[in-house]
C-alpha cells in the first residue's frame, strides 16, 4: 500500500491540521467592531454607480482627426499612382485605363443620305461654303445642302427610311437635318419658298421627320402631305393620306386629317377645308409613281409580288415572306409587315 493511502497517516495529518499553530495563536487578530469602525482604504469601490449618458467620447480627438487626414492623403496618393499614365502610353488609351472617370460618350448619329432620282429643268445643288453646281440624277445630298429648283423644274430626292420628295418648279429648300441611330431616323427640312410634296412609310417609335417653313412646323409619322410656302406670311398644308400635325408660333397645336387643308398667314389659321382637286392630283401622281418604283424593286428582288386583302377591305402590295401561328410575313414597300391571319379574307397573286 501506498504511504499516501494509509488510513493511519491520513488520520494523523487531519488532527495536525485541526489545531493552530504557535505562530498563528501568537499573532492578536482585530475583530468585526474593529474593522466596522476603521476609514475604507479605496473609497471608490464602494462607491454606488452614477447614472451615466449614453455617449462615446474621443479622450484624443484631435490626434484622431490628424490620423484619418493621414490616412486619406494616403489613399489618394495611392489612387493617383495607379491611374498615373507613363509619358510612352498614348493619350487615346486612357480611358481604357480608368474607365470609371470617364464619361459616357454622346450617340454617334450616322449620316441620312438622300439621292437625286430624277432632276428636270435648271437646278442647282448648293454645298455648305461651296458654289452651287448643277444638280444630276444620282447626285447625294447631306445635312446643310440647300436645293434650288428652277420655275420649270423638279426633283425627286428619295431617302433610305421610305421617304421620298418632290420639290417642285420655283422652289428652295434647305436639308437642316438628316441622321440616323440604329433603327431611329432624325429629319428636318426647311422651305424658304415655293412647295414640295413629301409621301412617307410608317416611321419607327423614336424616329421624327419636320417640315418647317417660316414659323410653322409640320411633323409626321407616316403620310402622304404638301406644303407650300410664299417665302412671306402664307403657308398651306394639304394631307392626302394619314394625318400631320401643325404648330405655329403661339397657337395651339392642330391635327389635319386626311382630305383636308388649312392656311396659316402670319402664324394665324384658317378654318380647315377640303383638299384642293390640284393638290389631290398631284399627290395621288406622286403616290403612284412612288408605289410602282418600289414594287419594282421589289419584283427584280423577288420575282414575285401578291396581294393581301382584309376583312374590312385594306389591301396591302408586296410578297409573302413566310408565316406564323397566328401571323403572315409581308415584305411591303414600306417594310416588313406581320398581319393577323384571322383577319384575312384573301391573298392573290399580282404578277
Amino acid at each position: 500500500m501506498k504511504p499516501e493511502n494509509d488510513p493511519d497517516q491520513i488520520k494523523n495529518l487531519e488532527a495536525k491540521l485541526g489545531k493552530l499553530s504557535k505562530v498563528t495563536l501568537s499573532q492578536n487578530f482585530p475583530s468585526w467592531d474593529d474593522l466596522s469602525r476603521r476609514e475604507i482604504k479605496y473609497p471608490e469601490l464602494y462607491s454606488s454607480s452614477e447614472t451615466k449618458t449614453n455617449l462615446i467620447r474621443f479622450p484624443h480627438k484631435g490626434k484622431f482627426l490628424i490620423g484619418s487626414a493621414l490616412l486619406a492623403a494616403a489613399s489618394f496618393t495611392i489612387v493617383f499612382l495607379l491611374n498615373r499614365t507613363p509619358s510612352d502610353v498614348p493619350s487615346n488609351q486612357v480611358a481604357e485605363v480608368t474607365p470609371a472617370f470617364a464619361s459616357v460618350p454622346a450617340p454617334q448619329f450616322n449620316l441620312l443620305l438622300g439621292s437625286i432620282s430624277q432632276s428636270k429643268g435648271k437646278n442647282k445643288l448648293k454645298k455648305s461654303d461651296e458654289m452651287e453646281i448643277p444638280m444630276q440624277n444620282g447626285m447625294e445630298v447631306s445635312a446643310g445642302d440647300r436645293l434650288l429648283v428652277g420655275k420649270s423644274g423638279t426633283i425627286d430626292i428619295s431617302f433610305p427610311n421610305h421617304v421620298f420628295v418632290r420639290v417642285l418648279g420655283d422652289t428652295e429648300i434647305e436639308i437642316v437635318d438628316s441622321k440616323s441611330l440604329l433603327d431611329s431616323t432624325q429629319q428636318l427640312i426647311r422651305i424658304w419658298r415655293g412647295k414640295v410634296l413629301i409621301t412617307l412609310g410608317k416611321l419607327t417609335k423614336d424616329s421624327s421627320f419636320q417640315i418647317a417653313s417660316g414659323q410653322v412646323d409640320t411633323m409626321v409619322r407616316g403620310t402622304t402631305f404638301s406644303v407650300s410656302y410664299d417665302g412671306k406670311t402664307t403657308q398651306t398644308i394639304a394631307v392626302r393620306e394619314g394625318s400631320v400635325s401643325v404648330v405655329a408660333a403661339n397657337q395651339e397645336e392642330s391635327v389635319i386629317e386626311p382630305g383636308k387643308q388649312i392656311q396659316y398667314t402670319d402664324t394665324v389659321p384658317s378654318p380647315v377645308q377640303d383638299i384642293a382637286i390640284k393638290e389631290d392630283k398631284e399627290m395621288k401622281a406622286l403616290q403612284t409613281q412612288v408605289t410602282l418604283t418600289r414594287e419594282a424593286k421589289l419584283y427584280a428582288e423577288y420575282s414575285r409580288l401578291e396581294l393581301v386583302r382584309m376583312e374590312d377591305g385594306t389591301e396591302y402590295r408586296g410578297v409573302i415572306m413566310g408565316q406564323s401561328a397566328t401571323h403572315l410575313h409581308l415584305e411591303t414597300t414600306e417594310g416588313r409587315l406581320e398581319i393577323p391571319i384571322g383577319k384575312i379574307q384573301e391573298t392573290e397573286k399580282i404578277r
